[in-house]
Protein backbone atom coordinates (compact mmCIF):
# COMPACT_ATOMS: atom_id res chain seq x y z
CA UNK A 1 0.00 0.00 0.00
CA UNK A 2 3.07 2.51 0.93
CA UNK A 3 5.15 1.83 -2.56
CA UNK A 4 1.15 2.82 -4.18
CA UNK A 5 0.74 5.61 -2.32
CA UNK A 6 4.17 6.89 -3.10
CA UNK A 7 3.89 6.23 -6.63
CA UNK A 8 0.24 8.35 -6.67
CA UNK A 9 2.09 11.36 -5.73
CA UNK A 10 5.57 10.99 -7.15
CA UNK A 11 3.98 10.49 -10.66
CA UNK A 12 2.50 14.10 -11.04
CA UNK A 13 5.35 15.69 -9.54
CA UNK A 14 8.01 13.97 -12.29
CA UNK A 15 5.67 14.69 -14.27
CA UNK A 16 5.61 18.48 -13.77
CA UNK A 17 9.69 18.95 -13.37
CA UNK A 18 9.80 17.15 -17.02
CA UNK A 19 7.96 19.92 -18.79
CA UNK A 20 8.93 22.64 -16.87
CA UNK A 21 12.64 22.09 -17.51
CA UNK A 22 13.00 21.64 -21.46
CA UNK A 23 16.17 20.58 -22.56
CA UNK A 24 17.66 21.02 -26.26
CA UNK A 25 20.84 22.54 -28.16
CA UNK A 26 22.44 24.70 -30.53
CA UNK A 27 25.59 25.00 -32.16
CA UNK A 28 25.78 21.49 -33.16
CA UNK A 29 27.84 19.70 -36.09
CA UNK A 30 28.19 16.19 -37.23
CA UNK A 31 31.82 15.28 -38.57
CA UNK A 32 32.98 11.85 -40.31
CA UNK A 33 36.27 11.41 -41.27
CA UNK A 34 38.31 8.33 -42.39
CA UNK A 35 41.84 7.30 -41.65
CA UNK A 36 43.22 8.12 -45.11
CA UNK A 37 41.45 11.26 -45.26
CA UNK A 38 43.60 14.50 -45.37
CA UNK A 39 42.49 17.92 -44.01
CA UNK A 40 39.09 18.97 -45.01
CA UNK A 41 37.95 15.77 -46.68
CA UNK A 42 35.20 14.10 -45.29
CA UNK A 43 31.65 15.08 -44.22
CA UNK A 44 30.82 17.67 -41.80
CA UNK A 45 27.05 19.11 -41.67
CA UNK A 46 25.12 21.33 -38.98
CA UNK A 47 22.65 19.74 -36.74
CA UNK A 48 19.49 21.58 -36.02
CA UNK A 49 17.08 20.68 -33.44
CA UNK A 50 14.10 18.55 -34.12
CA UNK A 51 15.27 18.40 -37.94
CA UNK A 52 16.62 15.68 -39.79
CA UNK A 53 19.97 15.31 -42.10
CA UNK A 54 18.93 16.39 -45.74
CA UNK A 55 20.53 13.06 -46.17
CA UNK A 56 21.51 9.37 -44.13
CA UNK A 57 25.13 9.33 -42.91
CA UNK A 58 26.74 5.83 -43.96
CA UNK A 59 30.02 4.70 -41.52
CA UNK A 60 32.69 2.92 -43.19
CA UNK A 61 35.58 1.09 -42.14
CA UNK A 62 37.77 2.88 -39.72
CA UNK A 63 35.58 6.18 -39.99
CA UNK A 64 35.38 8.42 -37.18
CA UNK A 65 32.22 9.91 -36.22
CA UNK A 66 32.04 13.22 -34.38
CA UNK A 67 29.11 15.11 -32.68
CA UNK A 68 29.63 18.33 -30.83
CA UNK A 69 26.94 20.33 -29.31
CA UNK A 70 26.08 23.05 -26.15
CA UNK A 71 23.12 21.36 -24.45
CA UNK A 72 20.64 24.14 -23.13
CA UNK A 73 17.92 23.64 -20.41
CA UNK A 74 14.98 26.53 -21.14
CA UNK A 75 17.32 28.12 -23.82
CA UNK A 76 20.53 28.70 -21.48
CA UNK A 77 23.30 26.57 -21.80
CA UNK A 78 23.74 24.10 -18.67
CA UNK A 79 25.10 20.36 -17.95
CA UNK A 80 22.35 17.79 -17.82
CA UNK A 81 22.58 14.88 -15.59
CA UNK A 82 22.58 12.47 -18.72
CA UNK A 83 23.16 13.03 -22.51
CA UNK A 84 23.18 10.17 -25.30
CA UNK A 85 23.57 9.75 -29.00
CA UNK A 86 21.11 7.22 -29.77
CA UNK A 87 22.14 5.13 -33.16
CA UNK A 88 19.78 2.89 -35.27
CA UNK A 89 20.20 0.54 -38.30
CA UNK A 90 16.83 1.66 -40.06
CA UNK A 91 16.23 -2.36 -41.59
CA UNK A 92 16.53 -4.23 -38.44
CA UNK A 93 15.41 -1.45 -36.29
CA UNK A 94 17.92 -2.30 -33.55
CA UNK A 95 19.85 0.95 -31.79
CA UNK A 96 22.53 1.29 -29.04
CA UNK A 97 23.53 4.58 -27.30
CA UNK A 98 26.64 6.45 -26.31
CA UNK A 99 27.10 8.58 -23.79
CA UNK A 100 28.13 12.20 -24.70
CA UNK A 101 30.83 14.25 -22.60
CA UNK A 102 29.60 17.43 -21.22
CA UNK A 103 31.15 20.34 -19.62
CA UNK A 104 29.54 22.53 -17.22
CA UNK A 105 29.26 25.11 -19.70
CA UNK A 106 27.13 22.57 -21.62
CA UNK A 107 29.57 22.01 -24.23
CA UNK A 108 29.30 18.18 -25.48
CA UNK A 109 30.82 16.04 -27.20
CA UNK A 110 30.97 12.15 -28.39
CA UNK A 111 33.77 10.66 -30.37
CA UNK A 112 33.43 7.33 -32.33
CA UNK A 113 35.70 5.10 -34.15
CA UNK A 114 34.37 2.06 -36.65
CA UNK A 115 36.69 -0.60 -36.87
CA UNK A 116 36.29 -4.08 -39.07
Amino acid sequence: MRSHLFSTIALPFLVSSVIAASWGFNDASISIHGKKVGVGGGVKEKLIENKSLPDPISLGESDTLKIILTANKDKKASRPHQAFLLLREPKSNLDTSFPLSVKESGKGKVELVCYS
